[in-house]
């Protein structure tokens, strides 16, 4: 069985050292490839990693270039039909033989929660443009998972293309759309539930022995985290100049 490769979307910054620790901690999952779509940065190894040139041109509208990446990646052949989506602030933590379908709860509890603080972001309208677009296939609220949430995540590449496809042509194609739920909820792929891993404080958390850690630039440059992940995947990788 072909091993998936692994994709990452990366903006344009040569200062990504979360980037650069997220590459080191491929070392625990088995895998094909490894592909950047957007960016590469000048210190990864481009003998090893596959780059994906693609336009960046959305200024602060970063979601904008992410989604573009991810379209021009799925029209790259070289790419596994299967791959793992991964960003450049996760990290695997633990050996695992492969990347299981994760959730954190139901959707609605996510927009409800962003509510509560009054928030006018971005994030929070696109979540509920992404409700309304899951809405429109005959998923109801209450429905709906969150796979907006930061671990990796196996995808096929026909079927992300769909949804890629689908958030281009609807009402919404300007918003901050959350691709992960929209393909999660539309393929049905189902999975354990989780609590999302994000850490975003810079004191000591409850990390310790996790199989996933993502962190904020804040707390990866300052924070108890960002140490803890340092020290765990420490050597230069196969990915790194």
């Amino acid at each position: 069985m072909q091993k998936p490769d692994i994709l990452y979307i990366v903006k344009n910054d040569d200062d990504n050292e979360e980037l650069r620790y997220s590459l080191r901690s491929l070392r625990n999952l088995p895998h094909g490839k490894v592909f950047i779509s957007g960016y590469t940065p000048k210190w990864v190894d481009t003998d090893n990693v596959i780059s994906i040139d693609s336009y960046q041109g959305n200024g602060v509208y970063g979601f904008l270039n992410a989604r573009s990446n991810l379209q021009h990646a799925m029209m790259t052949e070289k790419l596994s039909e299967d791959f793992v989506l991964m960003n450049d602030d996760f990290f695997i933590m633990k050996p695992i033989k492969s990347v299981p379908n994760l959730y954190g709860g139901m959707f609605i509890d996510m927009i409800d929660a962003l509510a509560a603080l009054n928030s006018k972001t971005t994030y929070l309208l696109g979540a509920r443009a992404s409700a309304a677009l899951l809405n429109e296939t005959g998923l109801t609220i209450s429905d709906i998972k969150n796979y907006s949430i930061h671990t990796p995540m196996l995808m096929n590449k026909m079927l992300l293309y769909e949804v890629l496809m689908t958030s281009y042509s609807s009402n919404h194609a300007k918003m901050h759309l959350h691709i992960r739920t929209l393909y999660g909820n539309t393929h049905d792929i189902g999975g354990a539930e989780i609590k999302d891993i994000k850490v975003t404080g810079v004191t000591k958390e409850a990390f310790e022995g996790k199989m996933f850690l993502s962190t904020t630039d804040n707390s990866f440059k300052n924070g108890a985290v960002g140490t803890y992940v340092r020290n765990q995947l420490y050597g230069k990788g196969e990915y790194e100049l």
